[in-house]
């Protein structure tokens, strides 16, 4: 018996869909914002839950992120105008809050609820589906595949290797486009 492939990422339609059901649900207002905050940078999970402020640039729509296995190294990360508005209006409610989202177990709670939510929706969603949908739409939407492994954090396909690194600006580029998609 053949299982059913697993799928590799998010539709559009899907998450507006889920995008949609909890904005609409106050009680969800903190799983919406995670998985806006992951659908538009492709932050991973636990670099979510240990996202702090002083990692945000909201002047900049930027975040810092520490590179892990790799001592003082960091990525910088790119949000459209929606993230940045949400981050704004999470910043103004929880001003003393040193964590983005709040402790780890928040974050896992967080991913409990989604799969909940989503299986009430009809599909299946993770975190690191929106991670992979995130790269799906930069893709989408013409990003080169230079800026898409930057903005994630991973090595590009060893064909790739001998291109040298893009500049952050192509990335910004890549992921200001996010939000004309």
């Amino acid at each position: 018996m053949k299982h059913a492939k697993r799928p590799s990422h998010v539709s559009d339609h899907d998450l507006q869909r889920i995008i949609a059901h909890t904005a609409a649900d106050s009680s969800l207002q903190d799983l919406h914002e995670a998985i806006v905050i992951i659908a538009d940078t492709g932050l991973r999970k636990g670099e979510l839950a240990g996202l702090r402020w002083s990692d945000v640039d909201l002047d900049q729509r930027s975040i810092t992120v520490p590179i892990s296995g790799r001592r003082s190294s960091i990525r910088h990360v790119f949000f459209p105008e929606q993230t940045h508005a949400l981050l704004l209006a999470r910043r103004q409610r929880n001003p003393d809050e040193e964590f983005v989202c709040g402790p780890i177990t928040r974050v896992q709670r967080l991913g409990w609820q989604l799969r909940k939510v989503s299986r009430a929706l009809g599909f299946e969603c993770r975190f690191q589906l929106l991670r992979r949908t995130f790269a799906t739409r930069l893709c989408n939407s013409g990003a080169d595949i230079l800026s898409v492994c930057f903005l994630l954090g991973v090595n590009c396909p060893s064909e790739w290797d001998i291109i040298e690194r893009p500049s952050e600006a192509k990335p910004k580029l890549a992921t200001e486009r996010l939000g004309e998609v």
